[in-house]
């Protein structure tokens, strides 16, 4: 199994995080940059995932998508 690299470093991550003063705006670049990084066909493993927000946004982009999180009360099992 081959893992692709990571085209960001982390300052630039840091950046683009921290340039919002607001969460709406935030999330929004969060989404944006998580589309653009997943690629199509894509298995994604999304450790501490909440609610499922990651994976239902990339649901398109995945072939295979798993949540795991501590809380059983963020755990809702989900075909994608």
């Amino acid at each position: 199994m081959a893992f692709e690299t990571v085209p960001y470093e982390i300052g630039d991550l840091i950046h683009k995080v921290y340039k919002y003063s607001n969460l709406g705006e935030y999330l929004d670049e969060e989404n944006r940059f998580l589309q653009e990084l997943v690629g199509k066909g894509s298995t994604l493993i999304d450790f501490g995932c909440g609610n499922g927000r990651h994976l239902r946004l990339l649901e398109s982009h995945l072939d295979f998508g798993m949540g795991i999180d501590l809380d059983p009360g963020h755990i809702n099992p989900v075909a994608l």
